[in-house]
């Protein structure tokens, strides 16, 4: 069982190094994208507007018309891990407007939780119910 622990630990550690280098890495970058998208919108006086920006000061993050599979269900076996991490970051990165907070992202990630992984996330999940009840 201590076994278990340790591997639910570990399993939590690689899930939050995920979040915070991908995921918030990826909102960092919407929302540069979005700053970015805002400055090109605003006519300058010394520059005529053009309806087209080059393609260098266009937004970095795509716009899919492609239907991205959803992510497998993740139990919590760590040999499935980066392919699980994988998945959520072509879902997220195919619909940037449907996950432009974190906590949209972790809350979607939770959903394709099973198991042992999914056991570890629930004091997250009682805590997000907490907050969105006091704030009612």
């Amino acid at each position: 069982m201590a076994q278990c622990e340790i591997a639910i630990k570990n399993l939590g550690a690689e899930i939050q190094e995920f979040m915070d280098t991908k995921v918030v890495l990826k909102a960092n970058l919407h929302e540069e994208n979005k700053r970015v998208a805002a400055l090109h919108r605003e006519p300058t006086p010394s520059a005529p507007v053009t309806p087209n920006p080059p393609a260098s000061a266009r937004e970095v993050v795509p716009s899919f018309n492609v239907k991205i599979k959803e992510p497998n269900v993740f139990s919590g076996k760590t040999a499935y891990c980066n392919s699980f991490f994988s998945q959520l970051f072509l879902v997220y990165t195919s619909d940037p407007a449907r996950f432009e907070t974190d906590r949209s992202k972790i809350i979607y990630a939770i959903s394709y939780m099973s198991g042992v992984a999914f056991q570890y996330m629930e004091p997250y999940l009682q805590q997000v119910y907490s907050d969105d009840k006091r704030s009612t």
